[in-house]
């Protein structure tokens, strides 16, 4: 080993192009590391933040969503039925068809009780495309019922120009008189 002056000059440059190496790497690594979580957080599939709120009267649609005028409601109606333990529900069927030029997806279906003078008595929200049989609207929990009506995710349905989808909108112990009910449809992608 040569202990001369420049002998030691090589070997600290060297150690220095090692660590400049090692340090330019590291950096590299953290950047993709940092770019990868960053994208997992905020590119990740999911239904996103919700439209759908819930409240002590049933769920409603966000005061941020607006209607959307190329999707309407048809054929809906409205009955009232009763479950296996006797409890009343209030039940509106009917379809949401896609008057636009484009293919809507993540539909939203907004109904409202109202009583004789036009007040709002009760509203749900679910999402368009999810319809339940009958019987097992009877006998199942109300919980599950929302649950399944709402559900997003994977279960979204898309709907083309032209065609429509089903809906269905339970509303369990509902008022005694029901004078109508107002239907509203809502796009969310």
């Amino acid at each position: 080993m040569d202990g001369s002056p420049e002998a030691r000059k090589v070997r600290s440059r060297r150690r220095s192009r090692r660590g400049r190496r090692r340090l330019f790497i590291v950096a590299g690594v953290s950047t993709l590391l940092l770019f990868g979580v960053l994208l997992f957080v905020f590119l990740r599939p999911g239904p996103g933040p919700s439209l759908i709120q819930s409240s002590g009267r049933g769920t409603s649609v966000s005061r941020s969503a607006r209607a959307n005028p190329d999707l309407v409601p048809r054929e809906a109606r409205g009955e009232y039925d009763r479950r296996v333990r006797g409890d009343r529900l209030y039940v509106i069927r009917g379809k949401v068809a896609n008057a636009g030029k484009i293919h809507r997806g993540g539909i939203l279906v907004a109904a409202a009780l109202l009583d004789h003078h036009g007040k709002v008595v009760a509203e749900q929200a679910v999402r368009a495309g999810n319809v339940l049989p009958a019987d097992t609207v009877r006998n199942i929990d109300p919980e599950t019922v929302f649950t399944a009506l709402r559900a997003g995710g994977n279960k979204r349905q898309s709907l083309r120009a032209g065609n429509s989808i089903p809906f269905m909108v339970v509303f369990f112990d509902p008022p005694e008189k029901i004078g109508s009910f107002q239907v509203t449809c809502f796009n969310t992608d």
